[in-house]
């Protein structure tokens, strides 16, 4: 992966998300076809459980679909475009070697587009703790065209 620039926008700038359904923090990587985003857990986190300590590991799914956001989002970004809206249509094969994920730690989220065929797209997604791989999947996702997000939010579907 390498840098399109040195300095990347605040994700609010990237993504529909918004506090406190904003889970990732910042954008520190993107080019053409991945994306590296971190998210620091705190208290606030509105997934934070307390006899965790942490946010469970399942919220990871979450994690690596807003890094795929905040790339799709880029990718508008770089060429003036207000960023799209999205949709996360599936999982393969999630996994994580831990329960939770501690509260205090920074994870790195990391997504590599694999394939994208009319809207469709697939990711090889990870997050790292420490250096350290520790949940990884596919995620399948999909970018309607502005007509047809059109007709979703009317209730019609083509």
């Amino acid at each position: 992966m390498t840098d399109v620039l040195e300095t990347f926008p605040p994700i609010t700038e990237l993504v529909p998300h918004r506090p406190p359904m904003l889970l990732v923090d910042e954008l520190v990587n993107a080019d053409k076809t991945s994306a590296h985003c971190r998210a620091k857990l705190t208290k606030q986190h509105p997934f934070f459980d307390v006899s965790l300590n942490g946010i469970p590991a399942w919220i990871g799914i979450e994690l690596m679909a807003q890094t795929i956001a905040t790339w799709a989002g880029y990718q508008d970004y770089l060429i003036g475009k207000t960023p799209a809206i999205g949709f996360l249509v599936g999982t393969r094969k999630y996994t994580s070697d831990r329960p939770y994920f501690p509260l205090g730690s920074t994870l790195d989220i990391k997504v590599e587009e694999v394939m994208n065929d009319g809207g469709m797209s697939v990711f090889a997604c990870h997050i790292e703790l420490e250096g350290l791989q520790v949940a990884t999947c596919q995620l399948s996702t999909y970018e309607p065209s502005t007509e047809e997000l059109e007709n979703m939010t009317q209730g019609e579907i083509a």
